[in-house]
């Protein structure tokens, strides 16, 4: 996006301008995965993903929702959950870089991004590096056994 141009409003509109941004085509099969990541609150695995697609009328094979995901999560449209193993839109309006996390319900599956402030994560990776670790980077996803949508 350009510098000092308008953050786009919903999830839809910054996929087709992070499209653009990129030179990529927007295509039926991106705007169906799109269409079906905006209207989900929990993360979904990628068969979910293509089963809401055909519920929906849309036509695409599974291979192909592997494809669109992985331009979006390069294009940082996506977050993958590796604690459920599937892919989330990202809900935050502006670039976040490596300070996003994410809680998860386990009752409900339903996960929450959490933007934390800069400084946050320095110390374990401090600890991490003492210990010998290299190119460390961290994401958390915290679990709650409930969340206040669950019934």
């Amino acid at each position: 996006m350009s510098p000092g141009a308008p953050v786009p409003a919903t999830f839809r509109d910054r996929a087709i301008q992070a499209l653009r941004d990129a030179e990529m085509r927007i295509t039926g099969p991106r705007l169906e995965v799109v269409k079906v990541l905006m209207a989900s609150e929990v993360a979904l695995s990628p068969n979910e993903i293509h089963t809401r697609v055909l519920e929906s009328g849309g036509r695409m094979d599974a291979v192909s929702v592997y494809r669109v995901l992985s331009v979006f999560v390069r294009l940082g449209l996506v977050h993958h959950l590796a604690s459920v193993d599937g892919y989330l839109a990202c809900r935050l309006e502006h670039s976040h870089g490596e300070n996003t996390h994410h809680i998860v319900c386990r009752n409900c599956g339903r996960v929450q991004e959490v933007a934390l402030p800069e400084g946050v994560l320095e110390e374990t990776l401090r600890r991490a590096i003492d210990q010998g670790f290299q190119d460390v980077h961290m994401h958390l996803e915290a679990v709650a056994d409930r969340c206040v949508a669950c019934p």
